[in-house]
């Protein structure tokens, strides 16, 4: 929605719709916006009133007011759609007019929109008011203020200057417009809103000391064009977002003022926020000073700002690329990592941006990404958690605001970047999505004695400052002591101060000795607090303990039944129905509600963790008790037709598995010795839980790789392969799980060579992995032996499987010390193989020795350039010009294939031509691409033809294009085109032949004239009674046809071509017709269509008629014997007239030149006989 004002002055009114503010908005909010009617009452107009209740009911709508972007180009605005800001409820004074507009042309008001300058010292500032005419109301079709549209002078009207004619203040009689501040009704970061005075004394002052720039006549213009831009999806941004910070519940638990998001605990400035608040506003400058200070390991702070070095701003290349950038901030759990992302949320959102957290517990809709895909506004999503977000999931966010073109700024959170970033990132770089300018925060706190040695006295005071307030203890200023152990987290210090306010213990200030003691402290108060309601004053704190730890572990949703059936798997809650219903009641409203987040748990995390390694390791028997059931075995699940609520449970199982295995590799940075054996006990009671233990190892590492494997080993009945597949070579944490994996695999595999050979070779990968050197260099040989047998027998199907056998192969005799064997296994054999086998297998020790591969490389060319099935050449071929295209070295005596430079543009072009549906498509391409290609292009064509060898359409456009060089473009598409036209005939008269349509196909086709309507070329003239035309159809469906089928099309042509097509079809059809088509053809004296019959329908020589055509059929071939044979039996059943036909048929025959001998016996004979019968 960018407006260019110097350009396009009057695309302004692009923006304004009327309609669209009732419909944005709820009834509520709507109510009181003036509609249209009668403008006047009394005599006197009512323009004024409802502009001045427009005005009021916007300020009543709380839209914060917004600077315009401080990069804006001169001449040019991005402006807010009216949808985004009645959902944002954020605006510029120019966003503000529009929406007004809007507003305005509902009540039948007619408004223009003023923009004016004035020259600053620093810079030239811009405002927008919007100026109405008091004595014109708005209507489709009314007249209009400025013909044009727009005016960059100031208005005269009724030869006087605007400036004498505008109101002053409601109770001005002398005006007759009014200049209205529309940004009055907005509200100011600090300030409140203006009242309608201060808007028309300020719209006025601006019209008089201000420099006129552009009036914009939105009345005008919106009275004439139509408006029809359809009303967009109302779903803002706030119902896919959740916001930074959220209102602080009614009478809070101890823990929830602690917790991040309620912004109990004032912000303590840090240094890494200024580094986001900069990254987000030029993410290329700062990664770039990121980069440079690692290396003279200094901080940006002072490279940027001390040292004075500058760093070239990296805004996108124009103002319409795509502006994305990306930050990971890392730390441990409390190390204020979520409280960093939602200040920069508070930052951004204080001046115009789109701000907040990703949904965690909820997959995002297509419908949901698209409404932050389409935003204007500049936009920030944080992704707290990012490690554990489902990687898919993340990928989708990323894909669907990769195009968008106002700044995205998206800042992932994880506790680490040990596994699963590496492998994201290169995800997303492989799809074209580019994280160059990805900010990384590493270890937030780490460092901070010396980088911020304050920081903790700081967050500290802040803290017992914000809990005393919300306790109502006296204000604390000077009198705080600081104690000196105030812990490694920021979370930590929070807890501290929070201990000090809140907790009524005598000692709440003593320093405790350990992070464990802390958080006992913290969680004992917290449980006191929940006993102090009614409802719960019975539990004892074991009980309560006991609970919240399995609410923690699992994280069911914020769902009453949820809770209370996670609940009644605790053997004290089991048969407490009405209390455990109070008790999820209160547990998902009160006690654990965190708006936004769905889930029902303990925060802070590392409390909730500490909760559960303590809970759990002191009765490890409850995980039997609390740990979901498979979601597969839920009862009914196994229907197609399933409940809906039986599915839901089956999710709700499978989100509470995942969360159980997070959360415990969560814990394991607090205990790793528990976290450890939690994650053994886990696994051991619930087996069915490898598939999300697996899922969180595979991104974060953690305690459940050692789980697994022992649960792998343990002979567990296990989908191994499934499991063997998922990890990728190389996991450095799952190594040992895999080994056991692939172990039981290889020993159970079927006894088919495919399948020892498979697991040997992936045996042999897992045994070197795990460190058995041994064991992998004799299961390496095992599987090149087994390749290579396949191999010889299918190299199509199994050369690549014995290249990288014989990788595997080589790599343990490397590692064992052997590098000349290890060069030697790849050519043994050699000559058993194909050269395309040979090729790859020249190929594969190339790329394996990594230095003197310029030999291998021409051998391996040389190999690929002999003869060999095209299905095999072409891959190897493919594969030596790659990998002689990146060695970079310069190879002579290669074949041209092997060498050949193939630009992005004619890789393209073949591209294109590869897709062509048909001949005539081709034909196009050809004139578009090759009209007149030059000898590097055919030359560049034949090359690739033999690149792509196993390509024949490849070919095909090589030897096309080489034709249009020597014969012209128009030789070459004519006879394309004349050959499409022929498999258009072909297949278009098979169609109808088998629908029943034949005859009436053949009636237009057999015409001159009857070819495609609407062509332009000659070649679309021809049709089948073209001789040549007729030729290629006969020709095509002899290829395409079996052998009898394309005989009888032909037959049936001949006759039609004798005949009529409604005659060889009514031969071809039912024989009694066939018979009746006979005698009339006698009586038309057409024996050559006789003939032709006998070749549509044979049989037809039994019959009496037809017994005539197989007389003259005989009599054509000379076999007079065989002619006066059917003519006697003919005669036995035909009539004398039909005797004096065929006797004229034969007297006229014999006047013909060239007849058949043959006729003129069956004429001796009939005379003869006609004789003797007289």
């Amino acid at each position: 929605m960018r407006w260019d004002s110097v350009h396009n002055p009057t695309g302004l009114v692009d923006m304004v719709h009327a309609g669209w503010v009732q419909r944005l908005l709820r009834a509520a909010d709507w109510r009181g916006f003036p509609g249209p009617g009668d403008d006047r009452t009394g005599g006197q107009t009512r323009i004024g009133p409802k502009a001045k209740m427009i005005f009021e009911k916007l300020s009543e709508l709380g839209i914060s007011y917004v600077y315009e972007p401080p990069n804006s180009i001169p001449g040019t605005q991005d402006v807010r759609p009216v949808d985004e800001v009645l959902s944002l409820r954020q605006a510029t004074c120019l966003d503000m007019c529009v929406t007004y507009c809007c507003a305005a042309l509902d009540a039948g008001i007619y408004p223009l929109i003023l923009t004016l300058t004035r020259a600053s010292r620093k810079e030239e500032l811009r405002h927008a008011i919007v100026l109405v005419p008091l004595e014109r109301s708005w209507s489709t079709g009314c007249n209009v203020v400025i013909e044009t549209g727009f005016s960059r002078e100031p208005l005269i009207v009724d030869e006087d200057e605007f400036k004498d004619i505008v109101v002053d203040s409601p109770d001005d009689p002398s005006g007759t417009w009014l200049a209205i501040d529309v940004q009055q009704a907005s509200t100011p970061l600090g300030g409140a809103t203006g009242k309608w005075d201060t808007a028309l004394s300020k719209g006025a002052d601006y019209v008089r000391n201000w420099e006129w720039d552009l009036c914009v006549d939105i009345g005008g213009l919106r009275s004439r064009r139509a408006d029809n831009v359809d009303l967009p999806t109302v779903m803002g941004a706030e119902g896919v977002l959740v916001p930074a910070y959220i209102p602080l519940p009614k009478n809070p638990t101890p823990l929830q003022l602690i917790q991040t998001r309620y912004g109990v605990v004032s912000f303590c400035p840090r240094r890494e926020l200024r580094t986001l608040r900069r990254w987000a506003m030029a993410p290329g400058k700062v990664v770039k000073e990121e980069a440079f200070a690692k290396l003279e390991n200094k901080s940006v702070e002072d490279v940027a700002e001390t040292e004075g070095i500058a760093f070239e701003n990296d805004h996108p290349k124009n103002d319409r690329d795509p502006d994305l950038a990306v930050a990971v901030v890392t730390g441990a759990g409390g190390s204020g990592k979520t409280r960093l992302a939602a200040q920069l949320c508070h930052d951004l959102s204080s001046i115009g941006w789109c701000t907040g957290f990703l949904p965690t517990t909820t997959d995002i809709t297509v419908e949901e990404l698209s409404t932050l895909a389409e935003l204007t506004t500049e936009l920030l999503v944080v992704v707290d958690y990012a490690e554990e977000t489902r990687r898919g999931q993340l990928a989708t966010l990323f894909r669907a605001l990769r195009d968008r073109r106002s700044p995205t700024r998206i800042v992932l959170t994880a506790r680490g970047t040990d596994v699963w970033w590496d492998e994201f990132r290169e995800e997303l770089e492989q799809d074209g999505i580019d994280l160059s300018k990805t900010l990384i925060i590493s270890h937030l706190g780490r460092d901070r004695l010396q980088k911020n040695p304050l920081l903790f006295d700081g967050i500290f005071r802040k803290a017992v400052q914000g809990f005393a307030e919300q306790v109502s203890q006296p204000p604390l200023r000077q009198d705080i002591i600081v104690p000196e152990n105030l812990g490694a987290t920021a979370l930590d210090v929070v807890l501290m101060a929070w201990l000090v306010v809140c907790d009524e213990s005598a000692d709440a200030a003593k320093i405790l000795p350990t992070r464990n003691d802390l958080y006992d402290r913290v969680l004992t108060t917290e449980f006191a607090q929940w006993r102090k309601t009614p409802a719960l004053a019975e539990v004892s704190g074991t009980h309560m303990r006991q609970a919240a730890a399995t609410l923690s572990l699992l994280a069911p949703s914020q769902d009453e039944d949820e809770v209370d059936e996670v609940l009644s798997r605790l053997p004290e809650w089991t048969s407490e129905h009405l209390r455990r219903s109070r008790f999820a009641e209160l547990l998902v409203h009160t006690l654990l509600r965190v708006d936004g987040e769905g889930a029902v748990n303990l925060r802070p995390d590392p409390v909730a963790e500490h909760l559960i390694l303590e809970v759990f390791s002191k009765r490890p028997d409850l995980l039997a008790w609390v740990l979901p059931a498979d979601p597969l075995e839920v009862p009914g699940l196994e229907d197609p037709d399933a409940d809906e609520m039986v599915v839901q449970r089956a999710l709700a199982l499978g989100r509470q598995a995942q969360n159980a295995c997070t959360v415990i590799t969560r814990a394991d940075s607090l205990d790793s010795k528990k976290a450890h054996r939690l994650a053994g006990r886990v696994l051991r009671a619930r087996p069915h839980l490898w598939g999300s233990a697996l899922d969180v190892t595979i991104n974060q590492g953690g305690p459940f790789a050692p789980a697994l494997e022992e649960l792998i080993a343990s002979g567990a009945d296990l989908p191994l392969a499934e499991i063997e597949d998922a990890i990728p070579l190389g996991h450095g944490v799952l190594r040992g799980a895999a080994l056991a994996a692939t172990r039981r695999l290889a020993a159970s595999a079927e006894r088919s060579p495919e399948q020892q050979a498979r697991w040997a070779n992936t045996l042999a990968i897992r045994l070197s992995e795990a460190g058995e050197r041994g064991e992998a260099l004799e299961a390496a040989r095992e599987a090149a032996d087994l390749y290579k047998a396949l191999a010889g027998a299918s190299p199509a199907a199994y050369t690549p499987d014995l290249a990288a056998s014989l990788n595997t192969l080589a790599n343990r005799l490397s590692e064992a010390g052997e590098r000349d064997e290890a060069l030697h296994i790849f050519i043994e054999d050699f000559d058993r193989f194909s050269p395309a086998t040979r090729a790859r297998l020249l190929l594969a020790r190339a790329s394996w020795r990594h230095d003197n591969q310029e030999e291998d490389l021409m051998a391996a060319a040389h190999e690929a350039d002999g003869k060999d099935v095209p299905a095999l050449l072409g891959p190897a071929r493919r594969e030596v010009a790659c990998a002689v295209a990146n060695s970079k070295q310069i190879l002579e005596g290669l074949p041209s294939w092997a060498v050949a430079t193939i630009d992005a543009e004619t890789r393209n072009r073949i591209e294109s031509w590869l897709n062509c549906a048909d001949l005539a498509e081709r034909a196009n391409l050809l004139e578009k691409m090759w009209k007149s290609p030059s000898e590097s292009d055919c030359a560049t064509l034949c090359a690739a033809a033999e690149l792509y060898v196993d390509v024949p359409p490849v070919r095909d456009l090589a030897v096309l294009v080489d034709r249009v060089a020597k014969k012209g473009i128009q030789n070459v598409t004519f006879c394309l085109r004349w050959q499409y036209r022929a498999q258009m005939l072909a297949t278009d008269w098979y169609s109808a032949h088998k629908g029943g349509r034949g005859a009436r196909y053949l009636r237009k086709q057999m015409v001159n004239g009857g070819g495609a309507a609407g062509e332009s070329h000659s070649e679309w003239g021809k049709n089948m009674a073209d001789p040549d035309m007729r030729s290629e159809v006969f020709r095509l469906l002899e290829v395409s046809l079996p052998e009898e089928e394309a005989n009888k099309l032909k037959s049936i042509f001949c006759l039609a071509d004798l005949s009529s097509p409604e005659t060889a079809y009514e031969v071809y059809g039912r024989a009694e017709d066939a018979e009746d088509a006979l005698e009339e053809l006698l009586g038309n004296g057409n024996w050559r269509a006789m003939v032709a019959a006998l070749e549509v329908r044979p049989t037809l020589k039994d019959s009496g008629y037809g017994a005539v055509a197989a007389a003259f059929a005989a009599a054509m071939n000379n076999d007079t014997d065989r002619a006066l044979e059917f003519m006697k039996c003919a005669c036995r059943t035909i009539d004398s007239i039909d005797r004096q036909r065929i006797e004229g048929i034969l007297e006229r025959a014999l006047h013909e030149d060239g007849h058949p001998q043959g006729f003129v016996d069956i004429y001796k004979w009939f005379r003869r006989s006609g004789e003797q019968n007289e």
